[in-house]
């Protein structure tokens, strides 16, 4: 009598591993899923990013009744963000060599 709980027992442990191992297989399929999503967010937002900074670029350098002072501090953000691509360039090129 009590080998025959334990067997039982044992079975449904057993059938309850395959279930979880199931559930696991399609709960990594999906987080796989969900990950490549999340990597085409990140890209289409820093794409929307430039495209934003294009236009602002482009409506900042348009001289309105303002004068030059906006068009100015684009140019300025503009400069300074190049210097840190410079930057960081050189620091690559120095540290492969």
């Amino acid at each position: 009598m009590e080998i025959e709980k334990l067997a039982e027992k044992v079975g449904l442990l057993i059938e309850q591993n395959r279930r979880l191992k199931a559930d696991n297989e399609k709960y990594a399929i999906e987080r796989e899923r969900f990950i490549k999503e999340k990597q085409e967010q990140e890209k289409k937002i820093a794409e929307l990013k430039d495209r934003l900074n294009a236009v602002e670029l482009a409506g900042g350098l348009i001289l309105s009744e303002k004068g030059v002072a906006p068009a100015r501090k684009k140019l300025n953000r503009i400069l300074r963000e190049i210097d840190v691509i410079l930057a960081l360039t050189s620091e690559t090129i120095d540290n492969k060599r």
